[in-house]
This record gives C-alpha cells, sequence and structure tokens, in this order.
C-alpha cells in the first residue's frame, strides 16, 4: 500500500512538472508586447531570435505556432544584439503596440549598415527588401542605415526582420518618434561632417607638406588619414550611399579594402617615425615591412573577392587578426626604441596606445565577447580621431627624413602585389581548364543516362503493346456491357502512352540524326484540333485552347517532328504556369524581309516568364533557367525545337518579360525547302 501512495505521488508530481514546463514554454513563445512611449527606445530588450541555418524559411512558416515556439529572447544585459560572424539566417521578432498618449506613427531604425540583406515584414504592409548588398533605392527612408516608417496600433502587432551577412550580424533597434529622429539624425549627420571634415583638413595639410618636403612621413600620414576616412565612411554606409552608389559588389568589401591599407600606411608610418631600419633588430623590420606587405595582398584579394560572400567573410574575419598583429608589431617596435631619442615619439606612442584600445574594443564587439552600445560601436572611429590628433603633433614636432626610404619600400610592395597577381592568374587558368573538363564529363555522363532511358522507354512500349492486345482481346471475348467498356478505355489509354513514348524516342535521336525531314502539306486546322485532342490529359489541369488565322490553310512541314514540337511547347507552357492557367495555341503567317510568307505555330502562357539577357540561352543543350528549381526536366525540350526549326529552314522567336508569361513561336516557309532552290 505504501509503495502504491509513493508510486501515485510521483506521478502527479511528474505531471505538475510537465505542466509548468509547457506553461513556460508557452510564456516564453508569447512574449509581453512592448508599448511605445517616449520619443526614443531601446528596443534590444524586445527582440526574440529564430537561427535559420539554411536560410529557407519563409514568413508564412516563422509564423506558425511550431516556429514561434523556438524564438529565444535575447538578453538585453549583452547590450545591442550582436551575433558575430554567422553564416545563417536570423530571424528577430520585436513585439510592439501603441501606448494611449503616444503617437501612432514611429520609425525603427537599424543605426549599422553591413547587415547584407534585410527583409522586413510589417503587418498589412508589403515586404521591404533592403539591406547593404542592395540598391540604396530599396531603403524606405534614404540613409545610410536602415530606417523602416511603421504605424503601431493600439493592441499588439509582431514585427518581422530576416537578417544575414558576410560581415557580423549585428542589428540595434531603436523606435524613434518621427520628429525626434529628424532631430537625432541631423545631430549624427553633423557629428560626422565634424569627423570627416577635421580629418580632412589635416590629410590636406600633411599632403602638401608632404609635396613641398618630400618628407616620406608627411605623405604616409595622409595616405593613413585617406584611407581610415574612406573605410569609415564606407563602415558608416556613406561612401556606398554618396561616392560608389553603383558599385554595388564594390560597397560590400569596400571597408574591409580601406581598413586593410589603413594597416599597410600605419606599419610603414611605424617604421619611417621609429626609424627601426637602424634601432630595431633586422628581423623585427623585416616583419614590420612584410606585414605591411601582407595587409596590401589582404587588401587586392579582399577587392578581388566582390560578390563571393563567403570568401569576404573569411577575409572580414582575417581582418580582426591583422589589426592585433598590426598593434603587437608596433609595440615590439616601439619597445626596441624605448632608449633611441626621436623626435615625436612620445605622440607616436600615445597614438598607438589609444588606437589599440579602439581596435581592441572593435574587435571584441565584434566578436560579441562585450555589450554592444553606442561607445563601443563607434569606438574605432573616436579612438582613430584622438590617434590623428596626436600623430598631427607627432609630425608638427619632427624633420625631415630621407626620402628614399619610403621610396624602395613602395617599390618592393609594389613587386610583392605584381607576384601574387601572376600566381593567382596561374590559378585561374589551371581552375578553368579543370571546370571545362568536369563540365564535359558531366555532358558525356548525360549522353550515356539519355540513352539507357532510350532503351528502357523501348522495353516499355513492348510491355504496353502487350497490354493492349490482351485488352482488346478481352474486350471482344466479354458478353458484360461494363468489362467491355471498361478494357475500352485500358486500350485507349495504353495507345496514348504507346504514342507519347514513341514521340520521346523519337525526339531522343532527333539532335543526332542527319536524314532530312519528310516534308509534305498539312492542313491546319485538322491537325491542331487532333494534336490537341491526343495530348496526355489534364496537363495539371490547364484549359487549352486553339485557333487558325483565316489566311492560313496548309503548313508544310514533317508531321512526326511538328507533334513533337507542340508536345515540348505544351508541356513547358504547362509546367511553368499557374495552375487552372490557359495555354493558347495558334497558327498564323506573316511576311518575312525577304518577300516569303511564313506560317508561325505558337504557344503562349501566362507563367513566370523569362528575362530577355536568358532569351538565347534557353535554347542551349541542358540550359535550364532554374536549374534548382521544383520543376522536373533536363533542360533537352527547347533545343529539340530550335533543332526542327532550323531542319525546314525555319526559325524560333521567343517574347517574353517577368511576370508577363512567354510566347514561343515557330516560324515555318509555306512550301517545300527545295521549291526556293
Amino acid at each position: 500500500m505504501r509503495n502504491r501512495i509513493i508510486h501515485w505521488l510521483k506521478g502527479w508530481l511528474g505531471l505538475l512538472l510537465a505542466a509548468g514546463s509547457l506553461a513556460a514554454g508557452m510564456a516564453a513563445a508569447a512574449p509581453a508586447p512592448r508599448a511605445l512611449t517616449q520619443s526614443s527606445e531601446d528596443l534590444a530588450g524586445a527582440i526574440w531570435l529564430l537561427e535559420d541555418p539554411a536560410g529557407a524559411l519563409s514568413i508564412d512558416e516563422v509564423r506558425s505556432p511550431a516556429l514561434q515556439a523556438r524564438f529565444t529572447p535575447w538578453d538585453p544585459a549583452r547590450g545591442d544584439v550582436n551575433l558575430g560572424f554567422s553564416a545563417s539566417t536570423w530571424w528577430l521578432r520585436v513585439r510592439l503596440q501603441r501606448n494611449p498618449d503616444a503617437p501612432a506613427a514611429w520609425i525603427l531604425n537599424v543605426p549599422y549598415a553591413y547587415n547584407k540583406f534585410i527583409d522586413f515584414h510589417a503587418p498589412g504592409l508589403p515586404v521591404v527588401v533592403t539591406g547593404h548588398a542592395r540598391p540604396p533605392e530599396n531603403r524606405p527612408l534614404l540613409s545610410p542605415h536602415f530606417a523602416f516608417p511603421v504605424r503601431l496600433a493600439d493592441e499588439a502587432q509582431d514585427f518581422y526582420f530576416r537578417v544575414s551577412s558576410h560581415y557580423a550580424v549585428s542589428f540595434p533597434l531603436v523606435g524613434w518618434q518621427i520628429q525626434e529622429y529628424s532631430r537625432h539624425t541631423l545631430y549624427e549627420r553633423l557629428l560626422q561632417a565634424l569627423y570627416h571634415g577635421a580629418l580632412a583638413s589635416m590629410v590636406v595639410y600633411a599632403f602638401f607638406i608632404w609635396l613641398s618636403s618630400r618628407d616620406a612621413r608627411f605623405g604616409l600620414y595622409a595616405a593613413y588619414g585617406s584611407a581610415l576616412s574612406l573605410g569609415i565612411l564606407a563602415g558608416n554606409g556613406w561612401g556606398g550611399l554618396l561616392l560608389w552608389p553603383q558599385w554595388r559588389a564594390f560597397d560590400e568589401v569596400s571597408s574591409g579594402v580601406f581598413l586593410s591599407l589603413t594597416a599597410v600606411a600605419l606599419l610603414l608610418l611605424a617604421r619611417s617615425v621609429l626609424d627601426t631600419r637602424r634601432a630595431a633588430p633586422a628581423w623585427l623590420d623585416r616583419l614590420a615591412y612584410g606585414s605591411a606587405a601582407l595587409g596590401a595582398i589582404h587588401a587586392a584579394v579582399m577587392l578581388a573577392s566582390a560578390g563571393r560572400s563567403e570568401l569576404a567573410t573569411s577575409l572580414f574575419q582575417g581582418l580582426i587578426a591583422l589589426g592585433a598583429l598590426v598593434i603587437v608589431l608596433i609595440g615590439a617596435l616601439a619597445w626596441c626604441v624605448r632608449r633611441t631619442a626621436i623626435p615625436g615619439k612620445k605622440y607616436f606612442l600615445l597614438s598607438w596606445g589609444v588606437l589599440s584600445l579602439g581596435i581592441a574594443v572593435g574587435a571584441l564587439r565584434l566578436l560579441g565577447w562585450i555589450p554592444t552600445n553606442t561607445l563601443t560601436s563607434y569606438a574605432i572611429q573616436i579612438s582613430t580621431s584622438v590617434e590623428m590628433l596626436l600623430l598631427s603633433f607627432m609630425l608638427a614636432s619632427i624633420v625631415r627624413e630621407e626620402r628614399q626610404q619610403s621610396l624602395a619600400a613602395q617599390a618592393r610592395v609594389i613587386d610583392v602585389l605584381q607576384a601574387q597577381e601572376s600566381r593567382l592568374e596561374r590559378a585561374v587558368i589551371e581552375r578553368t581548364r579543370t571546370l571545362a573538363d568536369s563540365a564535359q564529363s558531366e555532358r558525356q555522363t548525360l549522353s550515356e543516362y539519355l540513352r539507357f532511358a532510350a532503351l528502357v522507354s523501348h522495353e516499355f512500349r513492348n510491355g504496353m503493346n502487350v497490354i493492349s492486345a490482351q485488352a482488346e482481346l478481352l474486350r471482344r471475348q466479354a458478353s458484360d456491357a461494363t468489362v467491355q467498356a471498361r478494357t475500352q478505355v485500358i486500350g485507349q489509354q495504353v495507345t496514348r502512352l504507346a504514342k507519347l513514348t514513341d514521340t520521346w524516342l523519337k525526339s531522343d535521336q532527333i539532335l543526332n540524326s542527319s536524314s532530312a525531314p519528310y516534308i509534305e502539306a498539312i492542313d491546319c486546322r485538322a491537325w491542331l484540333a487532333q494534336a490537341i485532342q491526343t495530348q496526355p490529359d489534364g496537363y495539371d489541369g490547364h484549359p487549352i485552347t486553339w485557333e487558325v488565322a483565316d489566311d492560313v490553310a496548309t503548313l508544310w512541314a514533317d508531321r512526326g517532328l511538328l507533334e513533337i514540337v507542340l508536345m515540348n511547347l505544351l508541356s513547358n507552357a504547362c509546367k511553368y504556369s499557374p495552375a487552372q492557367s490557359p495555354v493558347v495555341v495558334r497558327i498564323s503567317s506573316k511576311r518575312a524581309e525577304s518577300g516569303a510568307t511564313l506560317t508561325g505555330l505558337s504557344v503562349h502562357d501566362r507563367g513566370e516568364g523569362i528575362e530577355p539577357v536568358l532569351h538565347d540561352r534557353v535554347f542551349d543543350r541542358y540550359f535550364r533557367v532554374r536549374p534548382e528549381g521544383v520543376v522536373s526536366g533536363i533542360g533537352l525540350g527547347l533545343s529539340f525545337v530550335r533543332h526542327i526549326a532550323e531542319q525546314h529552314h525555319g526559325r524560333v522567336e521567343l517574347a517574353s518579360e517577368p511576370g508577363r508569361g512567354s510566347t514561343f513561336t515557330v516560324w515555318f516557309p509555306d512550301r517545300r525547302p527545295e521549291a526556293h532552290a
């Protein structure tokens, strides 16, 4: 009895714990809405996250109860949302509502420029497709960052962001009232203008001093400041918005390119200012110079990686290591010359300390090891502004050095870059050759597959002949009318399958056949009516209509090949059109430029259409517009159509635009080809 009571208590306790866990999970999946009241609010604490490693989830799937339960809240104690370098796509959900005392119009601002793709889903509004890799015109408000106007309702609403990036995935989110947002953007732009204006004035001043004195240190200072300013402009989104708005691929890697060049310029400036060729060990000086060359190579490779997201991601991660290497090397060089009297050394070392702190904070933020906030987000920009000021003090306290040192260094960098470029060219040539061999092998494999498919189809046809014969025999012997009707249906369907198999068997021989087509006069109306009627049933529910122009009576062609043309065009039209959408077949005529009359067989659908740049390629063997799509096929049907048209001394025309369907027309001469000789 005692054991039963204990067992009963354990069972109830387990049920209570399970119910508690379920209730906790439901509570986690249903966050309380955030009511916006103040003129601006940090929404980090209102963000819930869902990771999509394959990047395949749709908004409807994300809204499903199963995936809603998988959202996890972001801990606001970690600062703004910062997921570091991530290859996954992330969904961010924010549940908001309007406070009765607050306005309905708000702006959701993401003050971070380097998220590559952002899709914003707001209730009742079209999806906003924007991001760093997309044109600035896609942004609801023209800004270096991303701002989304919304209207909040009295009840809770869910707003979704779909985010992915080859750079660190960071998503600071702030809700602004419109007037306050406008005021904030004005202040922000004023600060950016002051920063870059001060930087530009120091760079221009140093540049003119370098022109007059030929002191390499002034030139390197100007180069460093220029690359730094461009890198900051690119990182803040201003570069892609104002300086190179048409170069979207370059904009994706521009900050990495310029920041790599800043590493090169800073190392060279350190060598020149600290006189490391004389005061530091030779191996350390060479290491610093080699690291500068490495930075230049990194910038060149990053520039070449434009449009290649996976490589760009690795290079951006390597940029952190490059920055750490620069800081360590300058520290080692400074230690070696600590007892050497060098004009401006103390300002240089102080600037190096400030820059080291800024780079360390920025790197730790990118890796997600420290909270993301305004100070950590702008740590590098703040530190570089102080650093440039200290470096200007350094330049004011030093004198002219030998000019040849800088020129020799630049010559060695050019040699290294040329050697690297040569190696890259050889690698590209070898890779191209390998890809060509692989493509040839795939074509041979596909050819074997087609021959095997023809053999299987042939055997399939033999079996259908046996079924047809037995069904006919059974129909004749049966006395029951129901059995006779059913065997007749079997025979009709087997006949259709056999005809379809014969057609495809003939299609497999078209491209390799050397015999000329048998041209005959075909009654257009009778042939088209019979051909449409004998096509495979249903075509997935697409109604097929046909019409023949009044001035067309006869079409000169090979009847079997003409049926293959019609079957291929109808099959494509039905496969790539919405369900139940009509397909129209027409026969018409026109006068060619040569004066000859041409008869055209056209098939029009209301499908997704084809981009103009692909109109010529769709007739190539094995080419498919969307090889990864759900529609089956191997890309041979349209090549059959073009080949048959050429055999008849005709041609194929395609009229299509995305979203407006497609019309394929095959034009045949109106009499035998021999009559034109």
